[in-house]
This record gives C-alpha cells, sequence and structure tokens, in this order.
C-alpha cells in the first residue's frame, strides 16, 4: 500500500496528463464523458477510486482502470525532449530530395516521430532541440511567446560600433518586417572579424544573417548556443543528450504550460 501511495503523491513528470484527458486519448470515450466517469467514481488510479478532476497520471508508471478494467494506453505517446549539437553541413529536414545529409541522420532510431523545434540552416551549427510534444513545439516557435535564441556570430571583416550599436538602438529591416528586440554584447573586434553574441525572440529564416547583411557585412560562422533555458552541458558536436526535468520544466514556465 505504500508503494502505491507514493506513486499518487510523487512529483509530476513530464509525463503526467490529466485523467480525463489520458482516458480520451485511447479512444474509449470523450473528455466529457471521462469527467463523468471520474466523478461517479468508475476510475480507479493505483487502486485506489478517484473523484477529482484535477488527478493527474504517469501513463507508464501508473495503473489506470475504467469501470474495473485496465486502461490500454497505447495510443498515448510518451514525450521526448532532446537537444542536439548540430554540426555544419546538415539540413533541419526530415528528408531531402537532393540527398543532403539530414539532422535526422544524427538522432536515435528507435524514438519515432520526433521532429526538430525551428531550424537551423545548412551551415549553421549549435543548438537544436527535437521533440514529439506537439503543444511544446508549437509555443517554442511561436512569436507570442518571444522565446530567445542566442547565437555566437564571427564575421567576415569588421563591423564599426556605431553601426552595432544603431542596430541595438533602431532596430532593422528583416523581410519587411522591422525587428527591434535585439541584444548584441561580448563585442570582440580583430583585424579582419568581428565577434559578438546575439539575442532575439523571433526565429525568421536566416534572420541572424539577415541582420548582419544589413550592417554592411557577412556571417563566417554561426553557432546558436542558447534556445530558452537550454544552453549549458551541451553534448560534442554531432552528438544529442536528453533534456532534464529541470531544463523540460523551464520550458513549461516559458511557454505557459501547465501539466
Amino acid at each position: 500500500m505504500q508503494h502505491k501511495e507514493k506513486k499518487i503523491t510523487k512529483s509530476q513528470s513530464p509525463a503526467t496528463e490529466r485523467l480525463q484527458k489520458l482516458i480520451a486519448s485511447t479512444g474509449l470515450c470523450s473528455r466529457r464523458k471521462a469527467e463523468e466517469l471520474i466523478l461517479e467514481g468508475k476510475v480507479s488510479l493505483n487502486g485506489r477510486i478517484v473523484k477529482e478532476l484535477g488527478t493527474k497520471a504517469d501513463p507508464y508508471q501508473d495503473s489506470i482502470k475504467v469501470n474495473g478494467k485496465v486502461l490500454v494506453l497505447s495510443k498515448t505517446e510518451r514525450y521526448s525532449y532532446l537537444v542536439l549539437n548540430k554540426p555544419a553541413g546538415y539540413i533541419t529536414s526530415l528528408n531531402d530530395p537532393e540527398g543532403r545529409p539530414i539532422v535526422m541522420d544524427l538522432m536515435p532510431r528507435n524514438i519515432r516521430r520526433l521532429l526538430p523545434v525551428g531550424r537551423l540552416d545548412y551551415n549553421t551549427e549549435g543548438i537544436l532541440i527535437f521533440t514529439n510534444d506537439g503543444e511544446v513545439l508549437h509555443r517554442l516557435t511561436h512569436p507570442k511567446y518571444g522565446v530567445k535564441r542566442t547565437y555566437l556570430v564571427r564575421t567576415k571583416g569588421g563591423i564599426p560600433a556605431d553601426r552595432i550599436e544603431k542596430v541595438q538602438r533602431s532596430g532593422v529591416y528583416v523581410d519587411g518586417a522591422m525587428i527591434k528586440d535585439i541584444k548584441i554584447s561580448n563585442i570582440r573586434h580583430t583585424s579582419n572579424a568581428s565577434w559578438f553574441e546575439i539575442e532575439i525572440g523571433e526565429g525568421r529564416n536566416r534572420e541572424v544573417r539577415k541582420i548582419v547583411e544589413a550592417m554592411d557585412s557577412e556571417v563566417a560562422r554561426l553557432k546558436r548556443i542558447a534556445y530558452g533555458p537550454v544552453s549549458s552541458g551541451i553534448p560534442p558536436k554531432g552528438r544529442f543528450r536528453e533534456l532534464s526535468r529541470d531544463e523540460i520544466k523551464a520550458i513549461f514556465d516559458l511557454v505557459q504550460i501547465k501539466r
């Protein structure tokens, strides 16, 4: 009995969902009907009758029964959250008609239906998040949530300090839209290049490269070093790891997901 109570009161993992949502996801009934079943005392969690609609369960650890029968959760997909250190020379795509290397070649084959969160172009390297959690993917890439991305930039030729200052102060047009929320830091100049970090809150196609072009320069190397709260413990180039529970929670908090 002690083991069962521990399961009910354990801290919620990213896989937890409300009972009515889990029941409905199997196709057994609608979510509203599932709520009725819970209120009627016809749903049990780890051997205990549940009558509270806010109750959550982990479909991969908890035992759920409806009308005394074990709920089959075959249609419920376990969420995965990975970060890849993308090398240059890979397309961010699920396939490529031209036969070029794609980022999926670097991902584990036993985890299906993972999708990249946003894109990094062929010559850009660094942090690329993957998930099969559609809600998280949508919110991380939607401009409404303004999730910050930070890039390390090396330019071909130096950029005068006043141009960098002007972009930060006044913004710059990219594809006909004014981008103002641009932060540039850790600026360093050499005889033939400028190095700096640039933080933006949108993910327009080749946005950083176009911002640099607006400063009358060109990107020589581009690496994403942070995506939202994911910035440290990045694996070696071409390798991936699972996001930690703290990172997943930080993402949930950032994009206002409560589970």
